[in-house]
């Protein structure tokens, strides 16, 4: 609960975009581990609305959307890891993210994982 409160203040904080995503990010994995899956998912969708943040080189929207696919799976939430999955291969395939090999290959394992499919 402390943790979850203080970054709670980093995301308050609307100036640092990079500051806010790392708050998120590390918010939602709280909330992941003790199992609360809709608050994860919700630190996750905000994470996501910081068009134009990367974290750790990547678009933060990319490696939100990863991670909710990630929750999704781990809460046995099929439907909707269905149609989140299917909306990220959508937008890989229509190279809505700059990625490098090595993300984009991961993206397609975890494709797999998730689907039974990768990219084509």
């Amino acid at each position: 609960a402390k943790a979850v409160a203080t970054y709670r203040k980093f995301i308050a904080d609307e100036n640092k975009s990079t500051v806010r995503a790392g708050a998120l990010l590390r918010m939602a994995r709280v909330q992941w581990r003790e199992r609360n899956w809709d608050e994860a998912l919700l630190a996750y969708d905000r994470l996501g609305r910081l068009a134009g943040t990367s974290i750790e080189g990547l678009p933060a929207d990319f490696v939100a959307r990863r991670a909710k696919c990630d929750v999704l799976h781990e809460a046995g939430r099929k439907l909707d890891l269905g149609r989140e999955a299917e909306a990220i291969r959508a937008d890989l395939l229509a190279s809505r993210w700059a990625l490098d090999r090595a993300a984009w290959e991961r993206a397609d394992a975890q494709l797999v994982e998730w689907t039974g499919r990768g990219l084509e």
